[in-house]
């Protein structure tokens, strides 16, 4: 038993260690690190999952071409792409389709008129990385890739708390976080 007791905190310290988990100093929250995996561009080029942040704070929306909430969250997430992309921010959609939808990623993508770089995850094996199975799947990743929120599923409205979440990240705030053409300012 002695010896059991001695080796414990060893094991829990290595797994912690080892599973990538930090604590954010503001919310004394875990924050876990982004799953190293290998996903392809929509040319077909391999690319790890932690080049893609770009030193960005990211928000990655896991979606499919059948998935209809998924389509209409991509329309919401164009225009926070664009409205926050000069505050060192993207938005990133990572495609699970099979080999067989995958051929509708990219007219789908033109008749939304979305710009933001979409990566493909045929095989789900960055999806596989989080405990989700539904779509869609979000989460918001900081520049040095720490995940530091997650969020399964959309209905109409979720673009608020998105936004939100993402103008604390960047630390700033909307005059009115219920219009998305507000004026951003910097937090005091």
């Amino acid at each position: 038993m002695k010896k059991y007791m001695t080796t414990l905190p060893i094991v829990v310290l290595t797994t912690v260690a080892l599973c990538g988990v930090t604590k954010d100093s503001t919310t004394n929250k875990e924050l876990r690190d982004l799953p190293k995996v290998k996903i392809k561009t929509m040319k077909g080029k391999n690319i790890l999952t932690d080049k893609i942040i770009d030193e960005k704070l990211t928000f990655i929306s896991f979606w499919a071409t059948w998935c209809v909430p998924c389509l209409k969250k991509m329309k919401k997430l164009e225009i926070l792409h664009h409205k926050y992309s000069e505050n060192n921010f993207q938005v990133l959609g990572i495609n699970v389709d099979d080999s067989k939808t995958a051929r509708k990623i990219t007219s789908i993508l033109n008749s939304k008129n979305i710009t933001f770089p979409v990566y493909l995850d045929m095989e789900q094996k960055f999806l596989s990385k989080f405990n989700s199975e539904a779509l869609p799947f979000s989460i918001l990743v900081s520049p040095d890739n720490k995940i530091l929120w997650e969020h399964t599923g959309y209905i109409p409205g979720d673009e608020k708390e998105i936004e939100s979440v993402i103008l604390d990240a960047l630390g700033l705030t909307l005059e009115s976080i219920e219009d998305s053409t507000s004026v951003v300012k910097t937090k005091p």
